[in-house]
């Protein structure tokens, strides 16, 4: 095989009824200069029958094999032994936009000897099989200056609001070993930290416009659907990251922890009454042990949850500080830049 480009690695548990049609996506790609490290966690169907198939008719496919660990550790495991200038990942229900994508992607990354590189992705109902895309998925904060090569220190603000997800961009494998960058070993959220350290360890990052992955959603059993049991993960997550950004400047540190903590509130707040009460005194401790003046007083008295955080850290309830509507304005151009932020206000007053 001629040098291998990127390794395409992908996390595999009981995926009988996705896996053909994602392996055969990433088969299919332009981009021939590939390795597919698939990593079984310990499934109990069909799944590794399938992979031994697919493999044998594939020398490209690597397949290893683990007790059930979850997709984090399977992931690193097949970085530990991937060959490929770059690293991408695949979930094992999803399937590329079009057949080019690594090629784009891999060309754009190194043109600019990039350390990371991420495009867009849009959404597949597992049900309906409806094509959707929405702002998180787009990385609407990223406008047409910030797609050059830049760093996240420039614009932490901005950076924090982009896809937090593995799939949907390369990212250079010395990198990665060099600045020993991995997945956490939680059930849930165990990429999220991975992204975060990327973004404070890359010198060099490109956005690009490219759609890369169509993300199944809707499908029934998957971890996505049932995050909100695993609250645990997101607390535990919350401080994988505040350990990673513990020696960073105060700006960079209050722009992610703030945005870490409105991620744990908004999760708490899709919860039903029942999984609020069952999880609402480890909340509460968990809220006792946050550092105020790094995410900042200020934005605690007048962020969406500000009344729950009060009652549930300090027990008492106040009336949160409500921002002009200049404030906000001004805020969140800042978050988002300007396109967004208009068409966010066009939206409001229903022009």
């Amino acid at each position: 095989m001629d040098k291998i480009k990127v390794s395409v690695i992908i996390p595999v548990y009981n995926a009988e009824e996705t896996l053909q049609r994602c392996v055969s996506s990433v088969q299919s790609q332009t981009l021939k200069e590939i390795e597919i490290i698939c990593v079984d966690d310990g499934s109990s169907d069909s799944s590794a029958k399938l992979l031994n198939t697919l493999s044998h008719k594939d020398r490209r496919i690597i397949v290893l094999r683990q007790e059930n660990q979850y997709a984090g550790v399977a992931r690193n495991k097949g970085i530990s032994i991937a060959r490929g200038s770059y690293i991408t990942f695949m979930d094992s229900d999803d399937i590329y936009c079009s057949a080019n994508v690594l090629q784009k992607l891999y060309n754009k990354a190194r043109a600019k000897n990039a350390d990371m590189i991420k495009g867009r992705f849009r959404y597949i109902d597992y049900q309906t099989q409806e094509v959707s895309e929405d702002n998180f998925s787009q990385n609407s904060s990223i406008g047409p200056v910030l797609r050059r090569n830049l760093n996240f220190s420039r614009y932490p603000l901005r950076f924090v609001h982009t896809a937090d997800v593995p799939w949907n961009g390369l990212y250079r494998r010395k990198f990665l070993l060099e600045n020993d960058i991995k997945f956490n070993n939680l059930i849930c959220v165990n990429d999220h930290s991975f992204y975060i350290h990327c973004l404070l360890k890359s010198e060099k990052i490109l956005f690009t416009r490219t759609q890369t992955v169509l993300y199944t959603i809707n499908r029934a059993g998957s971890l996505v659907a049932n995050k909100p049991i695993y609250f645990t993960s997101q607390l535990q997550s919350y401080n994988i990251v505040e350990n990673l950004c513990h020696d960073e400047p105060l700006s960079i540190r209050r722009a992610v922890m703030r945005q870490e903590l409105i991620g744990v509130f908004s999760l708490y707040r899709k919860m039903d009454s029942i999984l609020q009460e069952k999880f609402r005194t480890q909340f509460a401790d968990f809220l006792c042990g946050i550092d105020e003046n790094v995410v900042g007083k200020d934005f605690l008295n007048y962020f969406e949850w500000a009344e729950q955080y009060s009652m549930l850290r300090h027990g008492i309830c106040v009336n949160p500080i409500r921002r002009p509507a200049v404030r906000k304005f001004l805020d969140c151009m800042q978050e988002h830049g300007v396109s967004y932020t208009c068409r966010l206000l066009i939206k409001k007053l229903k022009f």
